[in-house]
């Protein structure tokens, strides 16, 4: 009897490790311990970037990492490591590769070194086996790719492929020097097909493009065939996200096309990012009248619900009294239509930076209830845990 019962549980033991064996083996511990152990065992790393909110990540490690066929081949080939982008290394993990929207997968070779980027659910075993297959080809990873088009491969089919495999990553120079190539490898009157529009929307950022300007100066037909309210508005998003990158380089003819593009879109999210792009280029350059005129016509138009925001680049932007003024009353105006964290948090940092100790300490301190009455625990806890540490700052600088 004891025989047949230490038969029976080795027999469960091992139908449990086969179970367990079947779908994709984690890899638990640090970054860099997933890393060595590539190396040790000269196997690629793979990296699932995911986040807790997200419902494609959930999905995937319900109905795609445990199947058999996904485990046969990332366990022979890969150490595979799930990584949270909102806390602790993946912060930076996501900082240093710029993540923002997930599924991500992050691929390395045995010797630690980027090869490859993927972005979204792969729904099936075998879909995303394809993706492991991808990274493992140095002609045809991202890694391989841009050496493919550095060493002059330019053709149209080739540069298209280079074009939608790492336009969601890389270095955003390779994507902008393959694009102008692609562009001016085709007829102009072509880019407003599908396959180029579609590329043109997801991954051109250059408002000085070959691409760019052709749509811009053919709206009447790119809105007939591209009408919804997104499409009729990328054309003034991306300008407005230019602004930045031309202050950036001090082009000041750019910043002033892409200013002049951005300002006639109707999109409060659009309007929004004039103003907190534009601010640190209007005070560098002392221009600060159309800034001023550009957030006045934001708050005739949206109304105050987004302003702290704009005051909160303000103040982190200078120490000038007079534009701390400017924002402290921007932001009083949204404080008169109703007070949450976010303005009363805003209000209370540009009171201290003005030196007016007891009156930030006070506005800190709504702050702080305010965050404790915040519904998302996550949220709450990172709101309220700020507000305490900038309270104790006042307390320091005030005695």
């Amino acid at each position: 009897m004891i025989r047949k019962t230490f038969l029976l549980c080795v027999i469960l033991l091992s139908l449990h490790l086969t179970s367990k064996a079947q779908g994709i083996n984690i890899f638990h511990g640090m970054l860099t311990e997933a890393k060595a152990e590539a190396k040790k065992e000269n196997k690629f790393l793979a990296i699932d970037c995911y986040t807790d909110w997200c419902g494609w990540c959930k999905f995937m490690v319900r109905n795609v990492f445990p199947q058999k066929e996904a485990g046969d081949f990332y366990n022979a080939n890969f150490v595979f490591y799930e990584m949270n982008m909102e806390q602790g290394e993946g912060k930076d993990v996501a900082r240093q590769y710029k993540l923002q929207m997930y599924p991500s997968f992050l691929f390395f070779d045995p010797d630690g070194a980027f090869v490859h980027y993927y972005f979204g659910a792969a729904t099936t075993p075998d879909a995303f086996i394809k993706v492991g297959q991808t990274a493992m080809d140095s002609m045809h990873n991202c890694r391989g790719l841009a050496y493919r088009f550095f060493q002059g491969e330019h053709d149209t089919a080739f540069l298209k492929q280079l074009i939608n495999t790492v336009g969601y990553y890389a270095d955003p120079k390779i994507t902008e020097k393959a694009l102008s190539a692609y562009w001016a490898s085709i007829p102009e009157k072509e880019i407003l097909e599908m396959d180029n529009w579609k590329m043109w929307k997801y991954y051109e950022g250059d408002i000085n493009s070959i691409a760019f300007n052709y749509i811009y100066s053919h709206q009447p037909e790119f809105l007939a065939r591209y009408h919804d309210k997104g499409d009729s508005n990328v054309i003034y998003y991306k300008a407005a996200i230019a602004i930045k990158d031309a202050a950036d380089a001090k082009d000041v003819k750019t910043f002033i096309k892409a200013r002049q593009i951005a300002l006639l879109s109707n999109d409060e999210q659009t309007r929004y990012i004039i103003c907190t792009n534009e601010f640190p280029f209007s005070l560098k350059t002392g221009n600060l009248d159309d800034f001023y005129k550009d957030v006045d016509q934001f708050i005739q138009k949206f109304g105050t619900e987004w302003v702290w925001g704009i005051a909160s680049a303000m103040g982190t932007g200078t120490d000038d009294k007079g534009v701390l003024e400017k924002a402290l009353n921007y932001d009083l105006q949204a404080l008169k239509q109703g007070k949450n964290y976010n303005n009363t948090d805003t209000y209370a940092h540009l009171l201290y930076k003005l030196g007016r100790y007891k009156e930030a300490y006070n506005s800190a301190n709504e702050a702080l209830d305010l965050a404790k009455k915040i519904n998302d625990n996550n949220e709450r806890a990172r709101d309220a845990g700020q507000e305490n540490a900038f309270l104790e700052i006042i307390r320091k600088t005030d005695h």
